[in-house]
């Protein structure tokens, strides 16, 4: 008869009814070996899954903050001289060769240049492509911007927006005298 409390081996017996005994509680606790495993190894499948899904909103979270952040330096100059280019190319403004205003385009440089590239900014405001500054355009919005200022015309078309500023000029000027 065995003894519960002590372990046989298989070199002290050679009887065939212990042997199976021995093997059958080695097979029975290789079984919950297995099962503290498998339980083991669900775990860790579980917690690489979440742990997948939480990369996954990570990464989108960088996405958002990337396309949230402003556009740096050299955007912001690019944005301001896409506008420059295109008021100037919508008054005819030519410049010399030292960026200066040649003289037949002087009038409408001085009256209506600065006017223009503030209205143009407004509307790319409106438009939902341009911050409250320029510095503060959305990185998203960035080349959506660029081709905005390329195609924009003013509301009121080229004669009309000068029309305009020339009646606010006119009005000021009756309101002094």
């Amino acid at each position: 008869m065995m003894n519960p409390d002590h372990e046989i081996t298989p070199h002290e017996t050679s009887d065939p009814m212990e042997l199976m005994q021995l093997a059958a509680m080695n097979i029975n606790g290789l079984s919950q070996q297995m099962g503290l495993m498998n339980k083991a190894v669900t775990a860790i499948k579980d917690d690489v899954s979440d742990l997948r899904a939480q990369m996954v909103d990570a990464k989108a979270d960088i996405r958002g903050l990337k396309d949230d952040q402003f556009v740096d330096l050299i955007k912001a100059d690019n944005i301001r001289k896409s506008a420059q280019d295109r008021v100037a190319e919508l008054l005819d403004i030519e410049f010399d060769e030292r960026g200066g205003v040649t003289d037949d385009c002087r009038y409408d440089y001085t009256h209506y240049y600065a006017k223009f590239i503030g209205r143009l900014h407004v509307d790319a405001r409106n438009a939902g492509l341009e911050g409250p500054r320029i510095y503060a355009t959305p990185r998203k919005t960035y080349q959506a911007l660029i081709d905005f200022i390329n195609d924009w015309v003013p509301l009121r078309g080229v004669e009309g927006l000068k029309s305009y500023y020339d009646g606010l000029s006119e009005a000021r000027k009756r309101k002094k005298r």
